[in-house]
């Protein structure tokens, strides 16, 4: 069976003095003198009137929408009569079609109709 080759290798004594280093680290940091980051701490009721704006801009786009959409009634255009003699008449691309639209079954029986 072949060995499992693991691909994260750490280097030899990388962890024997890890501790140390990193606490030295952090000690050094500190007497620096820098301050940490902390998080920006968002009030409830921050949230809330942000959300608030929000939704009173949502509530007046679709009421403006509303009034645009209503102001301007669409007049329709009335029917006009269709000549019924146009589909009665059998184009070529209708044939065509008609001649694609054949399975293996009836392409005999077409061929024959069209003597």
């Amino acid at each position: 069976m072949k060995e499992k080759h693991n691909p994260f290798i750490v280097p030899e004594g990388y962890f024997d003095n890890f501790t140390v280093e990193m606490m030295a680290r952090i000690d050094a940091y500190e007497e620096s003198g820098r301050k940490t980051q902390r998080a920006k701490k968002v009030s409830l009721s921050d949230a809330v009137r942000r959300y608030t704006r929000y939704a009173i801009g949502v509530a007046a786009s679709v009421a403006f929408f509303a009034v645009i959409t209503k102001s301007a009634p669409v007049e329709k255009a009335a029917p006009q009569p269709v000549d019924k003699s146009v589909y009665m008449q059998a184009s070529a691309s209708d044939q065509v079609y008609d001649y694609m639209d054949l399975n293996a079954n009836n392409v005999y029986d077409y061929v024959s109709t069209i003597d």
